[in-house]
């Protein structure tokens, strides 16, 4: 067993879900990698809210112990409260506020804070939650939620997420259980009759938890973008299902792939923008009034994959919806830089799905380099990015979507081969199709 947060595993199958023990680094490649077989959630949990914020994870089969890895111990339910007490928390989240992530297992010491004062500074905590933290640059951030925090090596507390993270100054609220409260709900689920006695075991004061989308690091890295990181995204929905992306370029211009409009009318398809999960309903949805396909895009081939969609009213401008400058037609070709992908595409060569937007960095290969290495087709209105073994690439149900370089719109995704296998993938280059667009778009 391993002990989490709730929300970790919320609206996710077991099966999209794998766990790593006994490192310190999650991309090394002599990781232990378990299968899950149980998500096990407490009952009273409600999705987004702070409270009962735990769960469960049964692993598919036994955890070896022995040097890196050790299960810890639990707090009592009749242990002391440690107020005072200094803490250590762990995790392989994000290193600042800019959501910079890194492969290395951190941790640092944090002190407890008394029931009374934490209540004082956030008012809606209940008796099952613990406060830890410091007024300076030390708490934890976006990936590190369900990780622990201890004391005297045992565990107290799990460490919340992004979506549950208040902050006041650098103050962190942990906003999870503290044990006097869920120990009876882990002992009926460690001692069940529904499944073998497993240990509740946290690797080092940590339990690394990596989505199948994670190991195989697609599209958007593995990485959630925050709600303002990718203003520009929009998401072209079909007979209500997430089929392409697109990026803003103007209140009533959509910038996607040509092919993402074929065989369809506008009245099938919206449009929805300014958000990060699709699972939620949005307010910013909006029919699309006419597709403008490159008149020289053919269904037979995989050249002049551009397109607008007219949006059938101005989108409102906000914080969470912007449009993108697009980059000029006398571009210098930006090869070696890192760029930018995102989608709510697929998240391996399965064709699995999750509704969070994601992102990822990834090399711009030169066109030499493309067209012997990979595709000797591509034409001057194409440009490759992705790694050479295709580890970080776009994938199905990405097309249309941005490829940015420097807050500037370089690409649109167009195809690639076996999406996590092999090769970069190709995206139609805008600055080749910058007077198209102006002509059409008046941008």
């Amino acid at each position: 067993m391993v002990l989490t947060a709730a929300h970790c595993i919320w609206g996710v199958q077991p099966s999209q879900m794998e766990a790593i023990v006994g490192g310190n680094d999650y991309m090394a490649a002599n990781n232990d990698w378990y299968k899950i077989a149980q998500f096990i959630n407490h009952p009273q949990y409600i999705h987004k809210k702070l409270d009962y914020d735990i769960g469960l994870i049964r692993l598919s089969r036994p955890v070896r112990l022995g040097g890196p890895v050790q299960k810890i111990l639990l707090a009592d339910s009749d242990a002391k409260y440690p107020a005072g007490s200094t803490a250590i928390v762990s995790g392989y989240g994000a290193i600042n506020y800019h959501y910079d992530k890194q492969s290395f297992l951190r941790y640092a010491q944090v002190p407890v804070w008394s029931e009374e004062d934490c209540h004082q500074k956030f008012s809606t905590i209940t008796k099952r939650n613990i406060c830890a933290g410091t007024s300076g640059r030390v708490g934890n951030c976006q990936g590190d939620s369900g990780g622990p925090l201890t004391v005297a090596h045992c565990t107290w507390g799990l460490q919340p997420g992004h979506m549950d993270i208040i902050v006041g100054g650098n103050d962190l609220v942990i906003p999870n259980e503290n044990w006097f409260n869920v120990v009876e709900f882990i002992t009926h689920h460690l001692y069940s009759p529904d499944g073998p006695d497993f240990d509740i075991t946290l690797i080092r004061l940590s339990a690394i938890f990596i989505s199948t989308a994670r190991r195989l690091v697609r599209t958007i890295g593995g990485q959630i973008a925050a709600p303002w990181q990718i203003p520009y995204f929009a998401t072209l929905i079909k007979e209500e299902e997430q089929s392409c992306g697109g990026s803003l370029i103007s209140q009533t211009m959509v910038l996607t792939a040509a092919h993402c409009t074929l065989g369809a009318h506008p009245s099938q398809m919206d449009v929805i923008v300014g958000t990060n999960d699709l699972s939620v309903p949005s307010e910013n949805r909006f029919s699309v009034a006419q597709f403008i396909r490159h008149p020289l895009h053919s269904p037979y081939s995989v050249d002049f994959d551009i397109a607008l969609v007219r949006l059938s009213k101005p989108v409102p401008l906000g914080p969470l919806v912007q449009t993108i400058l697009l980059a000029d037609a006398d571009s210098e070709y930006p090869e070696g830089e890192t760029a930018t992908i995102s989608g709510f595409g697929a998240i391996n060569h399965h064709r699995d799905r999750q509704s969070f937007l994601r992102y990822a960095e990834v090399p711009i290969w030169s066109e030499k380099e493309c067209r012997n290495k990979k595709y000797p087709f591509i034409t001057e209105r194409n440009i490759c990015a992705g790694t050479s073994a295709g580890i970080v690439s776009s994938c199905y149900g990405d097309s249309g979507g941005p490829l940015t370089v420097d807050n500037k719109l370089y690409g649109v995704v167009s195809w690639g081969y076996k999406c996590g296998r092999t090769g970069p993938g190709v995206y139609s280059y805008v600055p080749a199709y910058r007077c198209w667009i102006f002509q059409n778009a008046h941008i």
